[in-house]
C-alpha cells in the first residue's frame, strides 16, 4: 500500500506539473484567472477569509483545517519605530542624499512613476521589504539587524534546499503576458536542541494582471502549489557547493526528478505545508492567502482585496503583521 507521504508526494506533483504545463494558460479566465471549475475538478477549496478579525492562536487553531500562522501585534511597527540615527540614515544624510522612508511619501512616489501594474508591484515588493522586513535600521535590541531577524524570519536565497531555480516560483520577461515574481521567507528558532526550521513558508508575490475578488490568477496559485511541492521534497542534508556547481536550467514541469526516501526528508512527518502569502495586484492592490493541505484536499483562503492608496499607514502596518507573523503547530505534530 502506497504510504501517505508518497500519495501527498504525487498529489502536490501533479498539481504542479498541471500549473507549470506551458498549456495552462488556454484554460484562463481573462487570460489570468483560475476558473472555479479547474478549481472543483482537482479538489481545490477556495474561500474568502478576513485575516485582519480572525488572528488569535485559539481562533486560526480552531479552523478547519487550521490557519498555522498568527499575526504579528498590531503595534509591531509601533514598539520598533524607525532609527533615523542608525547608520544606513545618517551615512545617507552626510552623503546629501537624505531619505524619507515613510510609506506615503514611497507610495506616492511608486504612483507617479512606472505606468505599468508589473513595474509598480516590483517597485512596491521592494519597498515593502525595506519596510516590514530588512532594510530601514529600527529600534530593536543590540545586535538584532532588522525585524525579520528579531521574528526568527529569514529570507530563502539561492543557493538553498528549498531550490529556487524550479519553475514556479517566477515567471517573467517582455514578451510574457502573464508575468509574477516570487520572494520566499522562512522561520528559524533556537531551542535548547538547536536551530529548528519550521515548515511553514511566507511568500511576497507580484502579479502583472489586476486582482479580482472571486479568483485566484494563475501566478498566486502556481507559486503556492511550487512553495508547497518543494518544501515537501526538501532534503535533510543539503550540499550548497554542490548545487552551486550543477546549476543548470529551471526544472520542467513531468521531468520525474527522483523523490528521495522518507528518511532523507526535511518535513517527513509534515502533512500540511503551510503557506501564506501577500500578494501585490493591479490596478494598485493587495491581499493575504493562506493555503494548506488537507489531506489530499489543497485548501486555500484568500481576503479582500485592498486599495493601497487607502489607508496607507494602517494597510502598510497590516501587511507588516503578515509578513512578520509567527509558525503555529497542531497538537499532536512532530
Amino acid at each position: 500500500m502506497t504510504s501517505p507521504i508518497v500519495r501527498l508526494f504525487n498529489r502536490l506533483d501533479s498539481l504542479w506539473d498541471t500549473l507549470t504545463d506551458p498549456t495552462m494558460d488556454q484554460h484562463l479566465i481573462q487570460n489570468s484567472f483560475i476558473s472555479s471549475q479547474f478549481l472543483i475538478q482537482r479538489n481545490i477549496t477556495l474561500s474568502a477569509h478576513d485575516f485582519q478579525t480572525s488572528g488569535t492562536t485559539s481562533t486560526n487553531l480552531g479552523q478547519n483545517p487550521p490557519i498555522l500562522f498568527c499575526l504579528q501585534s498590531p503595534d509591531i511597527i509601533a514598539r520598533h519605530p524607525l532609527n533615523y540615527q542608525g547608520e544606513y540614515f545618517v551615512l545617507a544624510a552626510r552623503a546629501g542624499a537624505a531619505e524619507d522612508p515613510t510609506p506615503r511619501h514611497n507610495l506616492n512616489l511608486i504612483s507617479a512613476g512606472p505606468s505599468t501594474v508589473w513595474d509598480r508591484g516590483i517597485l512596491l515588493a521592494a519597498y515593502i521589504q525595506r519596510w516590514a522586513i530588512r532594510g530601514y535600521p529600527r529600534v530593536l535590541p543590540p545586535g538584532v539587524l532588522n525585524l525579520g531577524e528579531f521574528c526568527n524570519i529569514s529570507a530563502v536565497v539561492h543557493p538553498h534546499a528549498l531550490d529556487l531555480t524550479t519553475l514556479g516560483w517566477d515567471r517573467n520577461g517582455p514578451q510574457l503576458n502573464i508575468r509574477w515574481q516570487t520572494d520566499v521567507f522562512e522561520y528559524t528558532t533556537t531551542t535548547p536542541n538547536g536551530l529548528t526550521l519550521h515548515p511553514h513558508l511566507i511568500l511576497l508575490s507580484v502579479q502583472s494582471c489586476r486582482g479580482e475578488e472571486r479568483y485566484i490568477t494563475l501566478g498566486e496559485l502556481t507559486a503556492i502549489m511550487t512553495a508547497m511541492r518543494n518544501r515537501a521534497r526538501q532534503p535533510a542534508v543539503f550540499d550548497e557547493d554542490a548545487a552551486l556547481e550543477d546549476e543548470g536550467e529551471p526544472i520542467l514541469a513531468g521531468s520525474g526528478n527522483p523523490i528521495l526516501t522518507e528518511a532523507d526528508l526535511e518535513f517527513r512527518y509534515e502533512r500540511r505545508f503551510p503557506v501564506l502569502m501577500v500578494s501585490l495586484v493591479g490596478p494598485h492592490h493587495v491581499r493575504v492567502l493562506y493555503a494548506c493541505m488537507d489531506g489530499l484536499r489543497l485548501v486555500i483562503r484568500m481576503s479582500q482585496l485592498y486599495d493601497i492608496d487607502i489607508d496607507v499607514d494602517g494597510l502598510m502596518n497590516f501587511i507588516a503583521r503578515v509578513l512578520l507573523s509567527h509558525p503555529l503547530r497542531e497538537s499532536g505534530s512532530q
